[in-house]
């Protein structure tokens, strides 16, 4: 059973109060484990979505004018843009770490993740934006023919 210091004395903790320490033991050791693996996941998504959209273009028999060719290029821009985003967030950290200075620590670390959700944060909305680009590419094309 854990304790806690609780206006000078020592007092059990309670179930809910156990199951909240856990939580935040896990939150805190496993956040940049799932940051990497979804960086993982939409760097893969995003490059097996290039060949499937021209694929999908292809079959489809949508022309390649002007506009289907612009809208494409900006869909690929976008897509380069997604996976470096996401290459970002799986580089390892640069500098030293120093065990000793447990302040320091924490201070890398949120610096770190903060950093990286924020290249995860903008290579999702770039990829949302790039689909709704292939998405309308491909619904107008549908439409005119």
């Amino acid at each position: 059973m854990r304790t806690d210091r609780h206006n000078n004395g020592i007092r059990a903790l309670t179930l809910t109060e156990e199951a909240i320490l856990e939580f935040g033991k896990k939150l805190i050791v496993e956040a940049p484990d799932k940051l990497y693996t979804f960086a993982k996941f939409l760097t893969t998504l995003t490059v097996a979505l290039l060949p499937t959209y021209f694929t999908v273009i292809k079959y489809l028999n949508i022309p390649f004018d002007a506009l289907c060719m612009s809208l494409s290029i900006v869909f690929v821009i976008f897509q380069l843009l997604t996976i470096i985003l996401s290459l970002l967030t799986l580089m390892p950290q640069r500098g030293r770490v120093v065990l000793e200075d447990i302040d320091a620590l924490r201070r890398d670390r949120e610096t770190m993740l903060r950093r990286k959700y924020g290249y995860v944060y903008a290579a999702c909305s770039i990829f949302v934006i790039s689909l709704c680009i292939m998405t309308s590419n491909i619904l107008v094309h549908l439409n005119c023919t």
